[in-house]
């Protein structure tokens, strides 16, 4: 359920910031697919408890670059290409694959990355149990600026507040 949840969240975001439905419509195929580039990593990757080798991390971060090449042969797909290539991109330039900043990533990749941080932190993982609201709540401000948009990452707090149906898992 990680894809539907990010995409959920993700429109909920856009929904607060008043985006337009054609923006609307590149984020929720955008959130639905972000994740297709993970097809063909085994599950011994994707569900070890253990921390991963740099080779199996590796693996792991080539995710968004398969996934726009998976993705190249459907043409009207161009710009949720672009969001899903883009998502974990962080503000300060550190993320991948390209490691743009905030200013070059798009705003429809600043706000899955922000769903995607949220889910990923919200649920249970093979390595470790969901975090509690109070340890996710921190890490999106210690993010905020610096890994997602701050803006982003404001109207997103607001939203639980008003909907804390996002919380679900």
């Amino acid at each position: 359920g990680h894809s539907e949840r990010v995409t959920k969240i993700s429109l909920a975001i856009a929904e607060e910031m008043n985006l337009d439905e054609e923006t609307k419509k590149i984020i929720s195929r955008a959130g639905i697919l972000h994740d297709i580039g993970k097809i063909g990593l085994s599950d011994d990757i994707l569900n070890k408890r253990e921390k991963l080798t740099e080779e199996e991390w590796e693996m792991i971060k080539n995710h968004p670059e398969k996934a726009f090449k998976i993705l190249e042969p459907l043409k009207f797909l161009a710009a949720e290409r672009e969001v899903i290539l883009n998502h974990h991109e962080r503000c300060d330039g550190t993320g991948y694959p390209k490691g743009l900043k905030e200013a070059r990533i798009g705003r429809e990749a600043l706000i899955l990355s922000v769903a995607d941080a949220f889910d990923a932190m919200n649920s249970k993982r093979a390595y470790r149990e969901a975090l509690d609201r109070v340890n996710v709540i921190s890490e999106l401000l210690v993010s905020r600026g610096r890994h997602h948009s701050a803006q982003i990452v404001d109207v997103f707090l607001r939203l639980l507040d008003k909907k804390p149906e996002l919380w679900e898992r």
